[in-house]
C-alpha cells in the first residue's frame, strides 16, 4: 500500500509543480478515494489545497498559520522526509517565507543533513536578517556542520539583535569551547547563567570549561551549583568527582564516585575514577578491579583500556599490560596515551631478560604499526634509548618523521605578486634545553630584552613542534590558523589565565604563567605580562598574506615577528631564542627535522645536585614514578642525536654564577650578537622578573641573578652516599667533560664494577619511599616503574663498560675564564 501511495503522491506533486493543478487535483481525489484511511495522503492533499489560488497565480504572501502548524506537527511526529517534501512544494508557492525555509532546515538538521540545514537557514536569514532566533538556528547548524568560526559569528550577530538572549550566549559559549577559546566560553556561559540562572546546563558546561582550564576549584563550585538545580542529573556528580580528583582531593572524589555507584552500580566513568584514585594510592589490585569493571561496561573505550593496562604495569604484570595495550591500539591505533605507556612495558618485555628493540616492536600487531607509522617510529626510537643502542636510529627516525602528515599549508588566495613583509622576519634560531633544575629560566631572563634577539616568554611553547599540534592549528584551513593559535595560547596575551598549556607526555599545565612568575613582574611585583592581541593579530595576518605557503617553522618565525610588533619592540631582530625546555620526543625530533640550522644550547649543573633539586618535591610526596622518570630523562639528556649534526653546547650554571661576564661573552660570540648590558638583568618583556616561584631560592636573593646559593647547596637530602656513587658513575663521562670531576679512567672502571650489584637491589631513596608508604618490598621491586628504571640503568652500565663514554654527548661551550 505504502508504495502505491508514494507513487501517486509523487505524480500529483510533479503535476502541481508544473502548474497542472487540475490534473494534480484529479490524482489526489483518486488517491483519497482508493486510500481513504491514509493520513499521509490527507496531509499531502491539505498542503496542496493550501497552495491553490484564484486565477492560477502563485501567492506572494506568507502561508497561513494553520499550514505552518501542520508542518510543526509533522516535525513533532519525526516525519522529517514528509516535512521536506511539503516545504519544498510550498516554497515554490511562497518563496519569501522565512518560516518555510526554517522548518525545512530543522527537518534536515534532525536527519543530520547539516550542510542542507545550513543552506536553508541562510535562506531564512536572507529573507529576515533581523530575526535573532533565525540567526541562532543558523549558528547551531553551522556548529553541527563543523563550521565553528562561522557559527560563532552567527551567534554574535544574534546577540547584537537581542542582547538578552540567554540561549544565544549559551550556544556561543559552546562553540567557543569547541574551537578552543576557553576564556571566551567562560565569559559567555556566565552571561547565559546571569540571564537564565535556573538552567543547570549553563553551570554544568561552565564547569566543563573550568576543568579544561585546570581551574578545578572553580569547577567544583560550579558543578555543585548545577547539582543544586538538577540533583538527578548524574553527569554533574561524575564531573564533580573528576574535578576533585584532578585537584588531588582523593577523599572527596572517592565519596562522589561512590555516590554515583549507589544509584548506577555499573557506571563506567565512576568505576574508572575509582580506579584512578586506587592507582594514585598505590593499591594496584583495587585499581585493576575498578578498571576491569569499567571495561566490562564499556569494552571499546580505549582510555579505560589504557588505564587498565597501566594499572597492570604498575603492579608488575607486564605481559597482561602488553596484551591490553595491544587490544587498545587495535581499537584506536592513534591513541597517544596507549603509545606513550606501552613503551615502558616493551622496554621491560615479557620474559626474564629485556628484549632488543626489534624484538619489542615485533610484539605489536603489524596492523597497528601500519596504521600509525609516526607513532611506531617514535616508539622504536625510544626503545633504542634515543640513539644509545644504535646511533643510526636518530637519522632514520628523522627521515621517517619527514614522511608524516606535518607539512606545508598553502595560501588559498592565489596571487602572482605578493606584498613584501613590512617587518623583518628572524631567520637564525637558538634552542634552549633544560637539564633537571639547572637555571634555564635564569638564562632565558638574561637573554630577554636583547635588542638583536626575539624570545617569547616562559616555556609556553615547549610542545609547539609536536606534529599533532600543527595538524590541529591547520585543521580549519589557512584563514583559521591565527584564531586557533591565539585560542591555543591565551597565556601569551595574559599571564594570569588558567587555560592549560601542553607539555611533554601529552599532559597539560594550568596557570603556567602564574607558576612561572610571569604574573608578578615589575619593580613592585604587581604587573602581569600581557600582549596586545589586536596588534599581534594585525601583524600576523599581514605577514601570512605575504607567503604562498607556511609550515610549522616558518609560522613560528612569523609569530616572533608579530610578537615584537605587538610590543612596539625593535622589528629588526634576526635571531629567535626558543626556550623549548623539556619537549616530548615528537616535538624535539620534529623541530630538529624542520630547523636544520638551529643552534642547541643546554643549561647544565652538577648532575646529582640538579637531579636532587628536580626530585625534591616528588621525594617528599612519595611520587616514585616521577623520580624514576627524572633519573632516566637526565641520563638521556646528556647524549642525544640532535647534538651530532647540529651546533650544540652546554653552559654550566656554576660558570654563569661565578664568571658571568666571561660566560655571557662566550655565549654572545657563539650566537653572533653583541654583549649588551641587558644580559645582566633578569627580565620578562623588559620587566623585572623575580625568578621561578617554585625554586627554594625564590625571594632569597632578590634580583641578583648571580647569587651562589643554588650551586652551593649540599647534596644528600634525597640521595644517600651509596645512591650518589651509582649516579655519579653513570654520569661520569658527562661530569668529566664539564669539569665536575677529574678524569680517572681506572677509578671509573673500578666504580663500574662496584655499582653493578647495586643495580639489582633497591636504592636507599627507594627504601625510604617504601617505608613511608608502607609498601611491601617484594611488591615494590616487582612494579613496572622499578623494573623499567633498572632496565635503563643497566643498559647504560653496559654501554659505559664497553665504550667508557656515551655516543653523541653534549660538549661544554669554551669559556675563557680570568685566572
Amino acid at each position: 500500500m505504502a508504495l502505491s501511495v508514494d507513487k501517486s503522491l509523487r505524480k500529483a506533486k510533479s503535476l502541481a509543480n508544473k502548474g497542472q493543478r487540475a490534473e494534480a487535483e484529479a490524482v489526489y481525489q483518486q488517491l483519497l478515494k482508493k486510500f481513504s484511511g491514509s493520513k499521509k495522503a490527507m496531509d499531502a492533499y491539505k498542503f496542496f489545497k493550501a497552495g491553490v489560488v484564484a486565477n492560477g497565480r502563485v501567492r506572494s504572501e506568507v502561508p497561513q498559520q494553520s499550514l505552518l502548524d501542520g508542518l510543526t506537527d509533522l516535525l513533532s511526529q519525526q516525519r522529517h522526509h514528509d516535512v521536506i517534501d511539503q516545504t519544498t512544494t510550498l516554497i515554490s508557492l511562497y518563496p519569501t517565507s522565512a518560516n518555510l525555509f526554517q522548518i525545512r532546515g530543522v527537518a534536515h538538521a534532525n536527519l543530520a543533513q547539516f550542510e542542507r540545514a545550513v543552506s536553508n537557514f541562510r535562506s531564512a536569514v536572507a529573507i529576515n536578517p533581523n530575526d535573532a532566533a533565525l540567526m541562532r538556528n543558523l549558528g547551531a547548524a553551522l556548529k553541527k556542520n563543523d563550521e565553528l568560526e562561522a557559527a560563532i559569528e552567527a551567534y554574535q550577530k544574534a546577540l547584537l539583535m537581542a542582547p538578552h538572549y540567554a540561549e544565544a550566549y549559551f550556544n556561543l559559549a559552546n562553540a567557543q569551547f569547541a574551537s578552543g577559546d576557553l576564556m571566551g566560553a567562560v565569559d559567555n556561559f556566565k552571561q547565559s547563567i546571569k540571564l537564565s540562572p535556573k538552567q543547570h546546563a549553563g553551570f554544568y558546561n561552565l564547569g566543563m570549561v573550568l576543568s579544561a582550564m585546570a581551574d578545578f576549584e572553580g569547577a567544583i563550585d560550579t558543578f555543585r551549583q548545577s547539582i543544586a538545580i538538577a540533583p538527578n542529573f548524574i553527569a554533574n556528580y561524575l564531573e564533580l568527582g573528576n574535578a576533585q580528583l584532578a585537584k588531588g582531593d582523593l577523599t572527596a572524589a572517592t565519596e562522589t564516585f561512590r555516590q554515583v555507584l549507589m544509584h548506577m552500580p555499573d557506571d563506567a566513568k565512576a568505576l574508572n575514577g575509582l580506579g584512578d584514585i586506587s592507582m594514585r594510592q598505590g593499591d594496584f589490585s583495587s585499581a585493576t578491579e575498578h578498571f576491569q569493571g569499567a571495561h566490562n561496561v564499556e569494552p571499546v573505550d580505549v582510555e579505560i583500556l589504557s588505564n587498565l593496562a597501566t594499572a597492570y604495569f604498575r603492579a608488575g604484570e607486564i605481559q597482561q599490560a602488553i596484551n591490553i595495550f595491544n587490544r587498545a591500539l587495535r581499537i584506536n591505533p592513534h591513541h597517544r596515551l596507549a603509545w606513550q605507556n606501552i613503551y615502558f612495558c616493551l622496554k621491560i618485555g615479557r620474559g626474564s631478560e629485556p628484549p632488543t628493540p626489534a624484538e619489542a616492536m615485533a610484539i605489536l600487531d603489524r596492523e597497528t604499526l601500519t596504521a600509525a607509522p609516526l607513532q611506531a617510529s617514535l616508539l622504536q626510537f625510544k626503545l633504542e634509548t634515543e640513539g644509545l643502542i644504535d646511533p643510526t636510529s636518530y637519522p632514520r627516525t628523522i627521515e621517517r618523521l619527514g614522511d608524516g602528515k606535518s607539512g606545508k599549508i598553502a595560501n588559498p588566495q592565489i596571487r602572482s605578486n605578493r606584498p613584501k613583509p613590512r617587518l623583518k622576519v628572524p631567520q637564525k634560531m637558538v634552542a634552549l634545553l633544560h637539564f633537571g633544575r639547572s637555571g634555564t629560566g635564569l638564562l632565558h631572563s638574561l637573554i630577554d630584552g636583547h635588542h638583536e634577539i626575539s624570545t617569547l616568554p616562559s616555556i609556553y611553547f615547549s610542545e609547539y613542534f609536536d606534529s599533532f599540534l600543527w595538524e590541529e592549528l591547520t585543521a580549519g584551513g589557512w584563514d583559521a590558523i591565527v584564531d586557533k593559535f591565539i585560542a591555543k595560547y591565551p597565556v601569551l596575551f595574559n599571564a594570569e589565565v588558567s587555560t592549560p598549556v601542553a607539555t611533554a607526555g601529552n599532559s597539560l599545565i594550568g596557570s603556567l604563567g602564574i607558576k612561572e612568575g610571569m604574573a608578578n613582574v615589575g619593580v613592585n611585583r604587581d604587573e602581569v605580562l600581557a600582549l596586545d592581541e589586536k596588534r599581534f593579530r594585525e601583524a600576523l595576518d599581514h605577514l601570512m598574506s605575504c607567503y604562498n605557503e607556511l609550515d610549522a617553522l616558518s609560522f613560528f618565525q612569523l609569530v616572533h615577528c608579530a610578537y615584537e610588533y605587538a610590543l612596539n619592540s625593535n622589528p629588526e631582530k634576526n635571531i629567535v631564542f626558543y626556550h623549548i625546555h623539556n619537549p616530548s620526543t615528537n616535538a624535539r625530533l620534529n623541530f630538529a627535522r624542520e630547523a636544520t640550522d638551529v643552534k642547541w644550547l643546554m643549561m647544565v649543573r652538577e648532575p646529582i645536585q640538579s637531579l636532587e633539586s628536580w626530585c625534591r618535591v616528588a621525594f617528599e610526596t612519595n611520587s616514585y614514578d616521577i623520580m624514576a622518570n627524572a633519573i632516566t630523562r637526565m641520563l638521556s639528556d646528556v647524549h642525544q642525536g640532535i647534538f651530532r649534526n647540529h651546533g650544540a653546547f652546554g653552559i654550566r650554571l656554576e660558570d654563569l654564577k661565578e664568571y658571568p661576564k666571561e660566560t655571557l661573552s662566550a655565549l654572545c660570540n657563539w650566537i653572533g650578537v653583541t654583549n649588551h648590558e641587558t644580559l645582566y638583568e633578569m627580565t620578562a618583556q623588559g620587566k623585572r622578573w623575580w625568578g621561578d616561584p617554585t625554586s627554594p631560592d625564590f625571594g632569597k636573593e632578590g634580583l641578583t641573578p648571580f647569587g651562589k646559593s643554588s650551586i652551593e647547596r649540599k647534596i644528600g637530602t634525597v640521595f644517600s652516599t651509596p645512591d650518589q656513587l651509582v649516579l655519579k658513575t653513570l654520569f661520569y663521562p658527562f661530569r668529566v667533560a664539564f669539569g665536575y670531576t677529574e678524569d680517572n679512567l681506572e677509578q671509573f672502571k673500578h666504580d663500574l664494577r662496584i655499582i653493578r650489584p647495586s643495580l639489582d637491589k633497591m636504592f636507599d631513596f627507594e627504601r625510604r619511599i617504601a617505608e613511608k608508604t608502607g609498601a611491601d618490598t617484594e611488591q615494590f621491586m616487582r612494579s613496572g616503574v622499578y623494573r623499567h628504571l633498572r632496565v635503563c640503568l643497566i643498559e647504560r652500565w653496559v654501554v659505559l663498560s664497553e665504550q667508557h663514554k656515551y655516543p653523541d654527548m653534549l660538549k661544554p661551550l669554551p669559556i675563557k675564564k680570568d685566572s
